[in-house]
C-alpha cells in the first residue's frame, strides 16, 4: 500500500499524486499530511491550502462512509 507518492511529469513542471488507503476513519489523518505536503510541494499556502485539506477530507470521509461494507483502499 502506498502512502503518498509525488512524481513530476516530465517536462511539464506538474507534480502528480497518488495516496492508497485503507477505507478505515482512523487513515483520514495520513491523508490530509499527504495532500497537504503534496499542495505545499506545488506552492499553495494559505486558506486555499487549507480549503483543499478539508474538500480532500470530506471527500475521503464520504467515501469510506459508503464503502464500510467492503474491504480494501477507497481512493
Amino acid at each position: 500500500m502506498g502512502l503518498g507518492t509525488f512524481e513530476r511529469e516530465s517536462g511539464s513542471g506538474h507534480i502528480g499524486f497518488c495516496c492508497e488507503l485503507p477505507s478505515d476513519p482512523a487513515h483520514l489523518r495520513v491523508a490530509r499530511q499527504k495532500v497537504r505536503a503534496w499542495a505545499a510541494e506545488a506552492g499553495m499556502r494559505g486558506d486555499r491550502l487549507d480549503d483543499l485539506v478539508l474538500a480532500v477530507d470530506h471527500a475521503a470521509s464520504s467515501g469510506i462512509e459508503h464503502s464500510l461494507d467492503r474491504p480494501g483502499p477507497v481512493w
